[in-house]
């Protein structure tokens, strides 16, 4: 292999990258092949059994369940005027009084601090009720003649944005109403439930369920409680209808685990919290805000819960604020994050995490390097700048003009340290098909050298046994899939910001598994019981987004190599003798896997 990467290598040095992609792919698919015969398996036979204990649960996001702000995902269900209240807004002299105190504010330029100043008269003098932020940008239309207010609400730098919703809000998210029997996507519920019957299994006999959940993601962890906590209630009821299950929310985030880690004063809670742009929460959530308060004053209260739980959910947001979050410091040197581990290692837990709460899982050693976490970006820019090691650029920081150290709000960003390490054969990330992530997770895995990399579609879920010390098993459920790039003998060039990266890949749907042998590097899959073999090119047709899923699902069975581009970055997958197609049938949603797949891409 290794001549022939030198070969490749001088060819490489001409000047029409795309053409040298076709040459690659057909040159190289045997080679890739060959390499990884006597690594990979495939079994073509069912396996679901449901009676596994798992550990780990990784969802994609992207969940449809039924709520008043989410009518579309009901069934047959009309909510009435309260129950479809969205959160609700006074923009008036008592709430926006404040908000010229913040940091943020004091830093705006003279111009745009005397165009807000004209608009927080205007709703002096006339205030209103509004029950969005686009409503409330709407309001701010309307302030003057002078100035476009719709352009100066839209421009604020974050810190005053979220000051202005924050500092006016006056109806907390408890107006929202979930009817979690109600939802219609079975997807969104079969998930959620089996996640109530993994921590079930992990509770004594003569025992109540305790469920736990942390919004420490969500910029406003607080608004985020009410949701979760009753998705999980009224789903215990209905997948245990006789069981007592009691759900309790985490009361953490990032700026409370900084308060126990150091001699900040607790009082200062709510300065800190600030400081990561979030305001005035102890007037609406006063409860939740003194259930902080007393974390901090005694964080074993963190231990007790978690050390009573039987599975932990972690929502979606930002995996930074996550990790940051479990790095509270429970006493005696052990971190939330390493009581979690070790609970897990005793198969006392299961631990499952939507979006960001999936990512952050992601960590461990590979070959000595540790495994990153993903925090941001997109493809397509992925493939022009590269990735930073870096934390990601703010939201709005190019509308601000402060983006640090000169990246872009789309730069692919990871922490070289990983996440919390509980899940280590890989890195992992979610949106995935729907968002066309697959070039972010191919550079990433490539340029880090960590041979395989996640992707988690939408209203998709992984689930982990961990308990082996030799092997990590893995199985599908849900309506999307899950994307395996193997980069072991991955080619990765980068060159005047255009960069080629060429690797294995593997879809699993649902019913379908993986076992990932530590010591031999085996991998064996196992096909889900109604899959069909797609040995002839068959189109399967896709409703679901994302470009790679439906080029590959329309040429589902080809022999043939297959090219596109989107954006003006060129695809390509081409299969080998050992590529192996199958359509699956879930949840009414027709689908083709794979095994094998040689893929390519540059921009």
């Amino acid at each position: 292999m290794s001549t022939y990467l030198t070969q490749l290598s001088d060819y490489m040095k001409f000047k029409h990258l795309r053409s040298v992609l076709f040459f690659v792919a057909t040159l190289s698919y045997s080679l890739f092949a060959t390499g990884q015969q006597n690594t990979v398996e495939t079994y073509p036979q069912a396996t679901e059994n449901k009676d596994i204990s798992h550990q780990l649960m990784l969802i994609g996001g992207g969940l449809k369940l039924c709520s008043s702000k989410s009518p579309e995902h009901c069934n047959n269900l009309i909510f009435n005027d309260t129950h479809a209240q969205v959160s609700q807004f006074y923009l008036a002299r008592e709430t926006l009084s404040k908000i010229a105190e913040t940091p943020g504010y004091t830093k705006l330029a003279a111009n745009t601090k005397l165009q807000l100043n004209s608009a927080f008269d205007y709703f002096y003098a006339n205030p209103m009720k509004v029950d969005s932020p686009s409503a409330m940008k709407n309001a701010f239309a309307k302030v003057s003649q002078a100035f476009d207010g719709a352009a100066l609400f839209n421009n604020l730098p974050n810190s005053v944005y979220y000051a202005i919703l924050d500092y006016s809000q006056i109806a907390s998210e408890t107006d929202e109403t979930i009817k979690f029997n109600a939802s219609k996507d079975q997807a969104s519920k079969a998930i959620i439930e089996t996640f109530i019957k993994q921590a079930a299994g992990k509770k004594n006999h003569d025992g109540s369920l305790n469920l736990v959940f942390s919004t420490a993601s969500a910029r406003d962890h607080f608004a985020a409680i009410h949701y979760y906590q009753t998705i999980l209630e009224q789903a215990a009821v209905s997948v245990l209808p006789n069981e007592n299950v009691t759900v309790t929310w985490l009361p953490l985030d990032q700026s409370l685990a900084t308060l126990v880690n150091t001699d900040l004063r607790c009082e200062d809670l709510a300065q800190l919290q600030a400081s990561h742009q979030l305001y005035d929460r102890q007037r609406l959530y006063e409860a939740a805000y003194d259930a902080q308060l007393a974390v901090c004053q005694n964080p074993e209260k963190i231990r007790e819960q978690l050390a009573q739980a039987h599975g932990l959910f972690i929502n979606g947001g930002d995996q930074l604020r996550t990790l940051r979050s479990m790095d509270l410091d429970l006493g005696g040197g052990v971190t939330l994050g390493n009581f979690i581990a070790q609970n897990i290692k005793n198969d006392q837990l299961i631990v499952a995490g939507t979006s960001a709460g999936a990512a952050v899982m992601a960590g461990g050693i590979y070959k000595g390097r540790p495994i990153p976490m993903i925090t941001g970006g997109t493809s397509e820019v992925a493939l022009i700048r590269g990735a930073f090691a870096l934390e990601p650029a703010p939201f709005g920081c190019e509308k601000d003009q402060n983006c640090p150290l000169g990246l872009l709000e789309d730069d692919l960003t990871y922490h070289p340290q990983g996440g919390l390490g509980l899940f280590t054969t890989g890195i992992v990330d979610t949106h995935f098909s729907e968002r066309d992530r697959h070039g972010r997770v191919a550079m990433l895995a490539a340029f880090t050298k960590t041979r395989y990399g996640f992707g988690i579609d939408e209203n998709s879920a992984m689930l982990v046994n961990v308990s082996s010390p030799n092997h990590t098993d893995i199985e599908v459920i849900g309506a999307g899939g899950v994307f395996i790039a193997d980069m072991q003998n991955a080619i990765f060039k980068a060159q005047a910001g255009k960069h080629q990266i060429i690797g294995l890949s593997h879809y699993l749907k649902h019913g379908e598994s993986v076992q990932f042998e530590h010591s031999t590097n085996m991998i064996t899959f196992k096909t889900a019981k109604n899959s069909v073999i797609a040995d002839v090119k068959t189109l399967v047709p896709i409703s679901q987004q994302g470009e790679f899923r439906r080029q590959v699902a329309v040429n589902c069975g080809t022999q043939e190599f297959h090219r596109w581009t989107v954006n003006h970055v060129a695809w390509l997958v081409n299969p080998s003798d050992d590529t192996r197609f199958h359509r699956i049938t879930a949840f009414d949603l027709e689908g083709c896997s794979y095994r094998n797949l040689l893929f390519g891409v540059e921009n």
